[in-house]
């Protein structure tokens, strides 16, 4: 069998799939087992493919035809142009998390030393991000859950970062030591009755209660004192969730200014809160 039948094949396999790109997942999979680039695979379409590499595809192919994400299959998921392990343990990170990481670099550009917290850091994706792209940030990334920071920790390292991100465990802000120019806050959001009962990824991370706000609540009742004069918080949400976070910040912390900001599919996505 030539690499661009077991393309089309894997591809017509995966048309039974909930995904809207049966090929695009098709072509990772394939150099996800062959180990070359888009460029390479498509050079190399009217080469054989061994029998174990075309083993290797149909087991790939199935575990995506049972639901779960390309990202766990092959361990990995990119993110602001960077490459990190995923698993099980932590939420994929999606492409729409990376309007925190512009807003917080933008807002680090003005701060000579800044000090950052990405808290729900799961994967670790935000604060790699903002550490990779500013060396001057100090970085601390929190998370609830021990095995999520296993997976950050290996992200670290990987991309060699160790010694820029402090790793805490504790609920929300409460191990911080310090305060912070910057709080990026992604927290689970999903209303609990949206969450698929299938879903292959950590429900806990996702979990946001009844009306998907119940953690972003408590952390804009505690977050002030944990930010810098000027300091902002930025926290990620989701479709509709504009008017109730504005709400709580308002009964909270009335003083703080507030700005909201949409994502590449028009929705607001993130709500800024500056402490004056």
């Amino acid at each position: 069998m030539k690499i661009v039948d077991a393309l089309k094949e894997s591809e017509h396999q995966l048309t039974f799939t909930r995904t809207d790109a049966p090929l695009l997942e098709s072509e990772v999979l394939l150099r996800h087992i062959l180990n070359i680039s888009r460029a390479q695979l498509y050079m190399s379409l009217h080469d054989a493919i061994t029998q174990q590499d075309w083993q290797s595809l149909q087991c790939m192919v199935e575990r995506r035809l049972a639901g779960e994400p390309v990202a766990y299959i092959i361990s990995k998921k990119e993110f602001y142009n960077l490459e990190l392990f995923v698993d099980k343990r932590v939420l994929i990170p999606r492409p729409e998390t990376e309007i925190l990481v512009e807003e917080a670099l933008n807002i680090a550009q003005g701060i000579e030393s800044p000090v950052i917290c990405d808290l729900g850091t799961g994967s670790g994706a935000i604060a790699i991000a903002i550490a990779h792209n500013n060396p001057a940030a100090e970085l601390l990334a929190i998370d609830s859950n021990p095995e999520c920071l296993d997976v950050a920790a290996i992200n670290i390292h990987a991309l060699g970062l160790d010694g820029r991100i402090i790793l805490l465990h504790g609920n929300l802000l409460e191990p911080l030591e310090k305060t912070t120019d910057i709080i990026c806050a992604n927290l689970p959001y999903v209303k609990h009755s949206d969450i698929d009962n299938n879903t292959f990824e950590p429900v806990n991370s996702l979990d946001g209660g009844i009306n998907g706000l119940d953690v972003i609540q408590i952390l804009i009742k505690d977050y002030y004192r944990y930010l810098n004069p000027g300091g902002r918080l930025l926290i990620e949400i989701g479709d509709g969730q504009e008017a109730a976070v504005k709400t709580f910040l308002g009964r909270y912390t009335p003083s703080v200014a507030v700005l909201s900001r949409r994502d590449l599919s028009g929705i607001v996505r993130m709500i800024i809160a500056s402490r004056t």
